[in-house]
């Protein structure tokens, strides 16, 4: 007698928000009870701790079915700080290539399921065993059951694979993004063969060029995704102008046109879209606004509105009336500066109203994934990165031109205006 997996999702390293269906079965007969422990480690070797011991009634077909989605669907998430040396960044921010996910936040994960039986009240557990790499990232019931995530993988030496944890559309392995110079960004990309998967990505190439495609400046990392932790295995590679130009330091000019990341093998070859940043020059004469948001993909994406964004503050507060008479007083009287409505309780909430008024079509479906993201920050100006809701019933969309859109949206500051 043996329970053992009869299906299960294909693809060792996929997204956790999606249902990740098990079939389990006892050839030998119905048992009270299938069983799954399920197991969690961020580290390459071992189980890991058992987060979770499930009791499942046979169906109709006597199997025991179990969605691993239902345990771990919002588990895992993007990391939204990068560290090195103990020193903490926001994710968007920086440019060095050591610098990862902390040990300790829920990127990416290994999970280990052990199926057995109870009946008559005896349990034998660990009869069959599956293993199941997940990091942060949503599938659509319309993409059927257990779709792939093999485009994300880097696992053949050819230019065959997207590679990049983007939303963005891979147009004949060529992604494109328009940025401006003070504009901050970073790339998610696999890079490990530790989690399922085999992975030929050795090093990363950043080159910046002028209009006529002289080459400004280049540079590679190498090796800069290995870890024998799974949410270090995911490397986040600068691609904001800001960040590529103190990366290049001296060497950057200001000059550049455009800037192209590629996904190298140890040999050099390509083998991932080529991601191109075109640089947005469009002059304006205030604050530009940045939203970045945690994708489908387990990355960030990132837009820039480059219209006003007017700030409101919206005020709740809670008061209660006081008589300021001095009734115990041997001559009861009051001051005329008293009051007698006082607040007790006053917070506000700071609005942006975002606007851009020349979205392509890209640009407009990949905010789309912005309005259903659970961690959204905005950037005013050159300042530093904020958390931020999105007000979901603000969009507007309205044709601008050929191919061209005007969009706009309210944003609030995730925290609170103390006043």
């Amino acid at each position: 007698m043996a329970v053992a997996f009869t299906s299960e999702p294909v693809d060792d390293l996929n997204l956790s928000n999606q249902h990740n269906i098990y079939a389990m079965f006892d050839s030998a007969e119905v048992p009270d009870r299938y069983i799954v422990q399920v197991y969690e480690n961020n580290y390459f070797s071992g189980d890991g701790t058992l987060i979770a011991k499930i009791y499942i009634t046979p169906n109709e077909n006597n199997r025991g079915v179990f969605d691993l989605g239902d345990l771990v669907n919002n588990r895992l998430s993007a990391p939204a700080r990068l560290q090195y040396q103990s020193n903490n960044r926001f994710v968007m921010t920086g440019y060095a290539s050591v610098e990862k996910a902390t040990t300790t936040d829920m990127v990416a994960r290994k999970y280990t399921l052990k199926a057995g039986r109870i009946k008559d009240g005896t349990e034998t557990l660990a009869q069959d065993t599956a293993i199941k790499y997940l990091m942060g990232g949503a599938w659509q019931f319309k993409d059927g059951k257990h779709p792939s995530f093999a485009d994300y993988y880097t696992d053949a030496l050819a230019n065959t694979a997207k590679a990049w944890l983007t939303d963005l559309p891979n147009n004949s392995q060529v992604i494109e993004r328009y940025m401006a110079d003070e504009d901050e960004g970073r790339l998610g990309i696999v890079m490990t063969s530790l989690m399922g998967q085999t992975s030929y990505l050795n090093k990363v190439t950043i080159e910046a060029f002028e209009a006529d495609g002289t080459s400004i400046h280049s540079e590679t990392w190498t090796n800069v995704g290995f870890s024998l932790y799974h949410n270090q295995s995911i490397s986040w590679v600068a691609c904001g102008p800001a960040n590529v130009k103190d990366l290049f330091a001296a060497d950057w000019s200001d000059d550049w046109d455009y800037i192209e990341i590629i996904p190298r093998s140890s040999g050099n070859t390509q083998i991932g879209a080529k991601f191109v940043v075109r640089r947005d020059c469009r002059p304006i004469k205030h604050q530009p606004v940045q939203l970045a948001w945690t994708n489908t993909v387990g990355g960030w994406d990132s837009l820039r509105f480059d219209g006003r964004a007017p700030k409101t503050i919206q005020k709740n507060e809670k008061r209660f009336r006081k008589d300021p008479i001095t009734w115990q007083d041997s001559t009861p009287s009051w001051f005329t500066w008293d009051r007698q409505n006082t607040t007790f309780h006053n917070e506000g909430k700071l609005r942006f109203t975002l606007t851009h008024d020349e979205f392509n079509a890209d640009e407009r479906a990949l905010l789309e994934f912005c309005m259903r993201s659970r961690l959204v920050y905005y950037r005013y100006g050159t300042g530093d990165w904020l958390p931020c809701v999105v007000d979901t019933n603000s969009l507007v969309i309205e044709p601008a031109g050929s191919k061209m859109y005007r969009v706009s949206l309210v944003i609030e500051d995730a925290n609170p205006v103390r006043c």
